[in-house]
């Protein structure tokens, strides 16, 4: 349909992502499984642990990059694509450091396989938003996270009853006690205690 200038009305849909796929994050439906297969789930790993690795790379660039299918489709890009790719996801992102993610592609895919092994070996499990895995709880936030690493019993993550236990990086010898204390009262009521790893 155009208007009496010739325009169109209409606008190409935008290209969809991963993230695109995922109910929102104020609804309580079930997350569907198959948003993210285990495959899924373990390229995105080995990604996001390749690109962490790059000096100039911080959190808030790696969401992005999840957000807009960045991580899911890297390693197909030439380095055409990776710099189109690149200058879509922020205004602050530094325009040499897509010419470095080409360069050094297949160092970066050995450095995350490696990574990603690791964790496995740890007993660490990479949990992404729209996995089956992820906890259904997190969707209600306002922002839930792109990923979490569980060690652990994921099936517990699934559970009615869960307590965070939520402090410093460097508590007091009062702090460590209040906190064990605390964590050790709440399971004696069948809460499951979470914490960050």
């Amino acid at each position: 349909m155009s208007d009496k200038t010739g325009k169109s009305h209409f606008t190409e849909p935008a290209k969809r992502t991963l993230f695109d796929t995922l109910p929102g994050v104020q609804e309580s439906r079930p997350m569907p499984a198959s948003v993210v297969d285990n495959d899924t789930r373990d390229s995105l790993l080995v990604s996001l642990m390749a690109l962490a690795s790059v000096k100039g790379i911080g959190f808030r660039t790696l969401c992005a990059m999840f957000d807009s299918g960045f991580l899911q489709n890297m390693w197909e890009w030439g380095g055409e694509e990776i710099a189109r790719q690149w200058s879509l996801l922020s205004s602050k992102a530094r325009d040499d450091l897509s010419q470095s993610i080409y360069v050094k592609k297949n160092e970066l895919l050995d450095i995350g396989k490696k990574t990603s092994q690791e964790l496995t070996e740890q007993g660490i499990i990479f949990v992404p938003l729209g996995h089956q895995s992820y906890p259904p709880a997190l969707h209600r936030l306002p922002h839930p996270p792109r990923w979490i690493f569980v060690k652990g019993s994921l099936a517990l993550l699934h559970s009615p009853s869960v307590a965070a236990v939520v402090g410093t990086r460097n508590p007091s010898q009062a702090g460590r006690m209040l906190a064990y204390r605390c964590a050790k009262e709440l399971v004696t009521y069948d809460l499951v205690v979470l914490s960050g790893l």
